[in-house]
C-alpha cells in the first residue's frame, strides 16, 4: 500500500508519536536543563517550563510535517518519515491534534504571566512561519539557516533564562554562541542528507549554492565550536563539572568534521549523543540539588 494511502491506526499512532518525541525533545530538554542548571533555577515550575519546551519542539516537527505534506508526498522516502502522512491522520484530527497541544502549552505558559504568553505566542508564530506559506522560511535560503541557529538550539536556553529573568552572565554567551553554530551545522546536515531529494521538490540553501558548499560551511561551523569550546575550558568560563559534556559531544562533532557530500549522517550517533549529555545533565541536577 502507498503511505499515502495508508489508513488511520491508532496503534500506529502511538508508535509513529513515540518516533516523533524521541527525535525532537532531546536537545530542547538538555539547553533548557542546562540554563536551569548554571543560573540555580530548582524550582518545579522550571523544570515544567522545560517538559512544556520539549512538547513545544515535538509539536513543531509534527507542525513542520502538516505543512510539509503536499512536499513531501512528491517524495515515497519523505513521505515515509511524515508524521502526518505515515500516522493517516484526516485534517479534522490533525486539527484537534493540534490545538489540543496548544491548549497544554498555554497552561504552562501562563504560569509565567504576560511574558510567557508573549513568548508562546511568538514561538508558534516562527512555528507557522518557518513551514507554511506565504512565508515559509525553510524554502528562503539563509533564512532557512538563520531561523535554525536562532530558534533549534539557542532558544529553550534563551526562553529559560528570559522566563525566570535571570541576569546574563559569561558564560550564557559562550552556551548561546554554541548552540547557534551547533543548530546552523545540523540544519546543513538535515540538508545534505536530503539533497537528491530537496532538489527536485524545493529550495533551501544546499539546493540554490550547492552541497559542496553546504559540506565546507558545515566544516568551518564545526571547527568554530571546537574553538570556542577548547577557549572556554583553557579560560575555565564555566564550571569543572560542565567538562564531561565536552567529552560526550567530541565523537558527534569530529564526525561532522569528516564527513563527506556522500556519508549520511548517523543517526544513531545523534542520539546516543542527545541521550547522553541529558542524562549526564540530570545526574548533574540530582548531584547538585541533593
Amino acid at each position: 500500500m502507498n503511505v499515502s494511502e495508508r489508513k488511520f491506526s491508532f496503534k500506529q499512532l502511538l508508535t509513529d508519536i513515540r518516533s516523533l518525541m524521541r527525535d525532537a525533545w532531546a536537545n530542547a530538554s538538555i539547553f533548557a536543563l542546562a540554563a536551569i542548571i548554571i543560573h540555580n533555577l530548582y524550582e518545579v515550575k522550571y523544570f515544567v517550563l522545560m517538559i512544556g519546551i520539549a512538547l513545544g519542539y515535538a509539536f513543531g516537527f509534527a507542525l513542520n510535517d502538516y505543512f510539509d505534506k503536499d512536499y513531501d508526498l512528491m517524495d515515497d522516502t519523505k513521505a515515509k518519515r511524515n508524521f502526518f502522512i505515515r500516522s493517516g491522520f484526516k485534517n479534522y484530527q490533525a486539527m484537534f491534534f493540534i490545538l489540543l497541544i496548544i491548549f497544554i502549552l498555554y497552561l504552562i505558559f501562563q504560569k509565567f504571566g504576560i511574558l510567557g504568553i508573549v513568548f508562546l505566542v511568538i514561538s508558534l508564530f516562527v512555528l507557522w512561519a518557518y513551514s507554511a506559506e506565504p512565508i515559509r522560511l525553510k524554502s528562503r535560503p539563509g533564512l532557512d539557516l538563520l531561523t535554525h541557529s536562532v530558534f533549534l538550539d539557542t532558544y529553550p536556553y534563551f526562553l529559560v533564562l528570559v522566563l525566570s529573568q535571570s541576569k546574563i552572565i559569561n558564560i550564557d554567551y559562550f552556551v548561546m554562541s554554541l548552540t547557534i553554530l551547533l543548530s546552523m551545522s545540523e540544519q546543513l546536515e538535515n540538508q545534505i542528507r536530503d539533497y537528491a531529494i530537496d532538489k527536485k521538490t524545493d529550495i533551501n540553501f544546499s539546493v540554490k549554492f550547492g552541497v559542496n558548499t553546504s559540506v565546507k560551511l558545515l566544516k568551518i561551523l564545526v571547527l568554530c565550536s571546537i574553538a570556542i569550546i577548547v577557549l572556554v575550558i583553557i579560560n575555565e568560563i564555566v564550571p569543572f563539572h560542565f567538562y564531561p559534556i565536552a567529552l560526550i559531544i567530541a565523537p558527534w562533532l569530529l564526525y561532522k568534521l569528516v564527513r563527506t557530500e556522500k556519508r549520511v549522517r548517523s543517526e544513531k550517533l545523534n542520539r546516543y549523543t542527545s541521550i547522553g549529555a541529558l542524562s549526564y545533565l540530570i545526574i548533574l541536577v540530582i548531584m547538585l540539588k541533593f
